[in-house]
């Protein structure tokens, strides 16, 4: 062990590394020499409900909180935090316990077969991000992604992952698929004499079931296989998914025009006080029409405006539009057409799923409103591109000509560039661009024309959560079974008992599983704990319970915590039970656990003791 003040809570199932619970959150070591390779600092480790490490690779690993929100660590990037997930909308201290899984789906033969995602063959979506100051175009990847990655390649149709909690206050047990969307499913029953304390959430690897075992023995199955084998439902789910992305990938977007774009400029325009000139506008449109600077303009050019300011309201400017025209063209249009397309497919996928149900066709309004919408948005994009680009040949226009009049107020010999007598598209370009820019602040703003409907982006927000709560959440919680025992592992056992741990290997069929029985007499020092196993469907005991035998010097009532562990490198299940002296002092006592394979046998070889 390495020092006794930290607590071994589990080892890597791939890799030779064992996480450590210590003063300042965990550590993870290597189990060869116990070097210390990553640290995770925890402000508050009483919140901490659960660890999980990734099921494939194993080098993210996720800590959740009473709370309802889950961390992901990268152990490869010196433990960086990679996402935050949140299970539940609230910040309720509610839950006692979780578990991240990753489940296989089981495609059945010709399913899908018609199912044929088109928006796939689309170019690969771009990013336009800001990097001190300059938008860069970066490829699009979607956070998720990258610790959803598996390492190895899976002869299977796609990949869920599963976080899962559950609220000690109602019973309840949150999901989230994929790190994205959230469910809830309902107990089935509620018992009010029984315990919501739940121990132990248990995955039965290479299936979709998970046991959840109470600290009265009490038991909860949650069966989500007919999700996992029903091709349709995942699709739904996943395209379901792309689509809030996309309209996030928009909004995202939208904002960089806003704050990166035109706030810039805006706010270079409100602290040189350029536009704010009293009778400005009327003293450049006298000047256009009858040639007569007034003083005021004069002051205007040459002190307000001038030559420095002049090359950044230019350099601002075509920013501005050449940026909007790119983001536009580039990233909205293709994101809405995309989430055209996916709409039809969500809409068919809905259909394929609801119509051998019921036998009729569901009112499907909802998808005709986001078509509605969409194709909306993508007219006004396209218009929007269009005007942005007038607008910049327009503020071309005016700034080209407000540098010839600063040039001629300085040097009378200057040759101006642009010849207002000549083109006689000029003066009205000028006059319009006049009144855009110094119209009067008291009234509201009008938009220069590049603004996408912000009601119609609401719209498809609010239209998206309408399919959610309407067709596609009610499908999944169909396909999600949820059954309970009142008490497992009764064949050996009372009602006295309580549920200490729960190990599940996918190379035996069976559990194992720790109680602690105390006598009638309420006596503390009478506790005995008893390992044996069970069936992993049926949870029926398979052998007889075998006593845990401490050595004589070993008070039962100095033993705070009892747990397995398990090695999968060496294919070693150890019990280890901590133990803590009257003066404080800690020691750990090791104990192997061998089974045969029929689970029926339990042999217990003390291991050692090892104290501070």
């Amino acid at each position: 062990m390495s020092n006794l003040t930290e607590e071994l809570v589990s080892y890597n199932p791939s890799y030779p590394a064992k996480l450590y619970k210590t003063s300042y959150g965990f550590a993870v070591r290597r189990t060869r020499d116990d070097t210390q390779i990553v640290k995770i600092v925890i402000r508050n480790m009483d919140a901490v409900i659960a660890t999980c490490w990734n099921s494939f690779g194993s080098n993210y690993l996720t800590v959740m909180f009473n709370d309802g929100s889950a961390r992901i660590h990268d152990i490869f990037r010196e433990g960086k935090l990679m996402t935050l997930l949140r299970l539940q909308d609230g910040f309720q201290k509610c839950m006692d316990t979780g578990i991240w899984s990753k489940l296989e789906v089981r495609q059945k033969p010709n399913e899908g077969e018609f199912d044929r995602d088109i928006s796939g063959l689309m170019p690969s979506p771009i990013k336009f991000v800001n990097n001190a100051g300059q938008l860069e175009v970066v490829p699009y990847v979607v956070t998720q992604t990258q610790w959803r990655n598996v390492d190895k390649p899976l002869e299977v149709n796609d990949i869920i992952d599963i976080h899962m909690a559950h609220n000690s206050n109602t019973d309840e047990y949150l999901l989230m698929i994929n790190g994205v969307y959230k469910l809830t499913i309902q107990p089935n029953s509620t018992d009010e004499n029984a315990s919501n304390q739940l121990h132990k959430i248990i995955h039965l690897e290479k299936t979709a079931i998970f046991h959840c075992f109470y600290k009265d023995r009490k038991t909860s199955t949650i069966d989500l296989t007919t999700l996992m084998e029903s091709t349709p439902h995942v699709s739904l789910l996943n395209v379901l998914t792309e689509m809030k992305q996309l309209h996030r990938y928009i909004v995202d977007h939208l904002d960089i025009i806003d704050n990166d774009l035109k706030k810039p400029l805006d706010d270079f325009l409100e602290v040189t006080n350029i536009l704010n000139i009293k009778d400005l506008s009327k003293s450049l449109k006298s000047f256009i029409l009858y040639g007569l600077m007034a003083k005021s303009l004069n002051h205007w050019l040459c002190n307000v405006v001038g030559e420095k300011n002049l090359k950044k309201w230019k350099r601002l400017s075509e920013t501005k539009y050449q940026k909007i025209i790119q983001i536009i063209s580039l990233a909205v249009l293709p994101a809405l057409e995309k989430l055209s397309l996916l709409s039809i497919r969500c809409e068919a996928l809905v259909v394929a799923i609801a119509l051998p149900a019921s036998g009729h066709m569901q009112e499907l309004e909802y998808f005709d409103s986001l078509k509605r919408t969409t194709a909306a948005l993508c007219n006004q994009a396209l218009n929007i591109t269009q005007k942005t680009s007038e607008e910049e040949k327009k503020c071309s226009v005016f700034i080209l000509w407000i540098q010839d009049l600063i040039f001629e107020c300085v040097d009378e010999d200057y040759v101006p560039k642009l010849n207002i007598c000549e083109d006689g598209s000029v003066v009205p370009t000028l006059m319009e661009i006049i009144d855009q820019f110094f119209q009067d602040t008291t009234k509201e703003k009008s938009t220069d024309g590049t603004d996408l409907s912000k009601n119609l982006l609401k719209s498809i927000s609010d239209t998206l959560e309408n399919i959610d709560s309407s067709y596609v959440r009610n499908m999944l919680l169909k396909t999600m079974k949820i059954r309970g025992t009142a008490r497992s592992f009764t064949e050996n056992f009372d009602e006295d008992v309580t549920i200490l741990d729960i190990f599940y290997c996918a190379k035996y069929p069976f559990l194992v599983y720790l109680v602690e029985k105390r006598s009638n007499t309420q006596d503390v020092k009478a506790s005995v704990k008893y390992i044996g196993t069970a069936n992993s469907i049926n949870l029926r005991t398979i052998s007889a319970a075998k006593k845990v035998n401490y050595p004589l010097s070993i008070d039962s009532a100095s033993i705070q915590k009892v747990k397995f562990l398990f090695e999968k490198q060496n294919n070693c299940l150890t019990l280890i039970s901590t133990i803590q002296s009257l003066d404080q002092k800690v020691s750990y006592i090791m104990t192997e656990v061998s089974i045969n394979r029929t689970g029926d046998e339990i042999s217990l070889n003390f291991l050692r003791n090892d104290t501070t």
